[in-house]
């Protein structure tokens, strides 16, 4: 099989595509390498894999003879509005709906990664997919918008989508700004590190190979929505 994956230099996006190719499919990465944390991190996932730079919001996108787009890319982070909001718009509103317009027109199945940030504070964990969503971010309420948009293009122009909401994965590669790898640096410095929120919340994590896995069989059977999540809740006291 023939896939794209998009945000193939990121966290999970350098894992699927490393798994794919194990697999014995034939992998084209696609990645815009932007500065959100140091570019060299993702250069290093890259290594030995077909990334190419491209701009999901601008440049043309072309998926004719691929089996199907893998579209984990995107403007990560859950606390940041003000002047950087119009990133969230570029790089996951319209991004998004320009890959779901290339995709549909070229009759190629999308399996589309959103988060568990479209539910913000959710009514009970775990979580399931008939849940209320009420995001609370600009990253969460960009991904629920990228999610009426593949439906949209579902309904009107037969996109074959699959929509995933990642709940907190972990694992090597993660990003330097997240809880885990500050965390771990605290541990390994005899460092600190902040807590946000009020000190009750919990979170339950998801190893990696478990969202790769999860991810590469919504291509294979999917349809729908489905949140990929994994063990107990843990509170970050």
């Amino acid at each position: 099989m023939r896939y794209v994956v998009t945000g193939a230099a990121g966290f999970i996006g350098s894992h699927l595509s490393e798994a794919l190719i194990a697999r014995g499919d034939e992998v084209v990465g696609i990645d815009s390498f932007t500065d959100y944390y140091d570019p060299a991190l993702k250069e290093e996932n890259a290594r030995g894999l077909d990334v190419r730079r491209l701009d999901l919001a601008r440049d043309e996108l072309d998926f004719s003879g691929f089996d199907g787009v893998f579209h984990l890319a995107g403007q990560p982070g859950v606390r940041s509005f003000g002047d950087v909001f119009p990133l969230y718009l570029d790089r996951n509103v319209r991004a998004s709906q320009r890959l779901f317009e290339a995709a549909a027109r070229d009759g190629v199945r999308v399996v589309f990664a959103s988060s568990s940030s479209i539910y913000g504070e959710a009514e009970c964990y775990p979580t399931p997919e008939d849940t209320r969503p009420s995001p609370l971010s600009p990253y969460g309420i960009t991904k629920l918008t990228c999610e009426h948009l593949a439906r949209a293009y579902e309904r009107s122009f037969g996109l074959d989508v699959v929509v995933l909401r990642y709940f907190n994965a972990f694992g090597p590669r993660q990003r330097p700004d997240i809880a885990f790898t500050r965390i771990a640096l605290a541990l390994a410095c005899g460092g600190s590190f902040t807590v946000y929120g009020d000190g009750e919340q919990s979170r339950g994590w998801t190893y990696v190979s478990d969202v790769v896995d999860a991810t590469i069989l919504a291509m294979q059977r999917g349809s729908g929505t489905y949140n990929v999540g994994g063990a107990d809740e843990v509170a970050l006291r």
